[in-house]
């Protein structure tokens, strides 16, 4: 009886020390894993992306000094992961063992910025932050408890503060970011200045199921980035040492703000969105509105979305409709508001759309069965008419399908594990009937159809910004239509020798033209 008893006690032991430690999941067992060390990181990596990890481990270090003085702190040497078989974008870094985790898929709708970069700045300033509570009494404590106590300190630093700083740290130190991105601030902009409404700082921060909450994210940055206009970077680093080395004031961060004039986190809030809200309204002022013709009229209860309208025909739009109570699905919609839904997708990964005639064209993430940080992104078409719906192929990782013109064959961007990307085109059974690698290696975007099917038009990310690019079905080339720079464009459609697409270039988010024959954009 002793000796079970013995046992459950250490079982129970062994549980409560493994809940301390966090697991992002797990990578297939058949990779062989290599490491080297900088002379701030240990990059351990999948064999065969060796390339990959050099150049991430060049950008952390490159960065290093420059996220070092504006939090006046120099971490020690971290480790750093690196996953490349996940179909997901995505980085984190944890404590307890600390280390640095990142996902090489880049994100299919990123703005024009290099994806590694964007890891090494926003993943690699949450190392700075969290290794600069290591301090004080903070790191007396840890002698005796271990990295969880620095860990459990970080629970001090509000996570709009977290991820606002990081996304700062992105924009501060490139010529892109999501701080420059347009569609970052819309939805804070819209609640200013049409809603005008500001709400409780516990409900900005903490979200709500009545109302549209812009996120920790777009939120943090604003106020992150008031705080050093008004304070400079001093105000971010008093925070962070006060919760190091006064945990026991139990709110370290109001003495901190209150310490440089900042007053409290409401108050600081409060100023931010004001500041913010006089210069958008200042902005607002030359800019002109164009008629447009609103088909879905009437209000919605709950904040709802309407993603990539397709024509079926002159009075029948297709959509993928999300929102706050909204499950994502794909409607008809009717010139004068009518919806119908025609099906209910999972999980989507691109979450963009695509329709020619009856077919209507998606990506969705798919598990494996057996490793978390494997997984799959597959293209899945919809015969409106008789409601069939069908994968095309299995364990792929195709984001973006566009369906061609004929209604014939699908183009996609194939994202490989090996940091490779391709434009794939299949026939309607997913069989393969071109293969195209992307020049250069070059991240390629959100293809679309020419007419008569004859090229494809892309966008493409470099170290330079964004292009348009074609590739030309008969000559098997590719050919720059247009650069764009880091201002960020997407989602070209096609309509004769027109070229529709997003675009940054007036600080909003806007329809642009190009004008293939007299070469212009407008």
């Amino acid at each position: 009886m002793k000796y079970i008893l013995s046992f459950v006690i250490l079982f129970l032991f062994i549980e409560i020390t493994y809940s301390q430690f966090y697991e992002y999941g797990q990578d297939a067992g058949s990779l062989r894993w290599n490491q080297f060390k900088t002379p701030h990181y240990r990059i351990i990596y999948p064999k065969g992306i060796d390339s990959v990890a050099h150049v991430f481990a060049a950008r952390l270090e490159y960065f290093y000094p420059h996220q070092g003085e504006v939090l006046d702190h120099y971490h020690r040497p971290i480790p750093v992961i690196i996953h490349n078989e996940a179909s997901f974008s995505n980085g984190v870094f944890v404590w307890a063992p600390k280390r640095l985790e990142i996902f090489t898929n880049p994100d299919p709708n990123g703005y024009a910025e290099d994806w590694l970069t964007q890891l090494a700045l926003h993943e690699g300033r949450h190392a700075f932050q969290i290794d600069k509570l290591n301090q004080g009494i903070t790191r007396f404590i840890s002698v005796f408890g271990g990295e969880q106590v620095v860990g459990a300190m970080a629970a001090f630093l509000p996570y709009w503060y977290l991820e606002g700083d990081a996304v700062d740290a992105e924009t501060r130190f490139s010529k892109s970011g999501r701080g420059r991105q347009p569609e970052f601030e819309m939805e804070l902009k819209a609640q200013l200045l049409e809603k005008k409404k500001v709400y409780s700082f516990s409900k900005a921060t903490l979200g709500s199921y009545k109302d549209h909450v812009p996120n920790h994210y777009q939120l943090g940055y604003l106020m992150v980035r008031y705080g050093r206009i008004m304070h400079d970077d001093k105000i971010w680093i008093d925070l962070q040492q006060k919760v190091a080395r006064r945990p026991f004031l139990v709110a370290p961060t109001y003495f901190a703000l209150k310490q440089n004039d900042a007053g409290s986190k409401i108050k600081l809030y409060r100023n931010a969105l004001d500041y913010y809200r006089q210069h958008w309204n200042a902005l607002g002022t030359w800019r002109l509105t164009n008629y447009f013709h609103q088909w879905n009229k009437e209000p919605k209860k709950y904040y709802t979305s309407y993603n990539f309208p397709h024509y079926i025909s002159n009075s029948l739009l297709v959509a993928c409709k999300t929102g706050v109570s909204q499950i994502p699905e794909f409607i008809l919609l009717g010139e004068n508001g009518e919806e119908k839904r025609i099906h209910r997708p999972g999980y989507l990964n691109s979450g963009r759309i695509s329709a020619s005639g009856n077919l209507v064209a998606w990506d969705e993430f798919v598990p494996d069965m057996r490793w978390s940080n494997r997984n799959y992104s597959v293209v899945k078409i919809l015969n409106i008419g008789t409601g069939e719906v069908r994968s095309l192929g299995k364990k792929t990782r195709y984001y973006s399908p566009s369906i061609s013109k004929s209604g014939t064959s699908i183009a996609a961007v194939e994202h490989h594990e090996m940091f490779e990307f391709y434009l794939v085109v299949m026939d309607l059974k997913g069989k393969t009937l071109q293969r195209i690698p992307s020049p250069g290696n070059l991240f390629i975007q959100h293809p679309a159809w020419m007419e008569q099917d004859s090229a494809i038009v892309v966008t493409m990310t470099n170290r330079n910004g964004k292009q348009l690019m074609q590739y030309s079905m008969a000559d098997k080339s590719w050919k720059q239509l247009f650069d764009a720079g880091f201002d960020n464009i997407s989602h070209p459609v096609v309509k004769g020798s027109n070229i529709y697409f997003n675009g940054t270039f007036t600080g909003i988010d806007n329809i642009f033209c190009l004008d293939m024959t007299a070469d212009r954009v407008y």
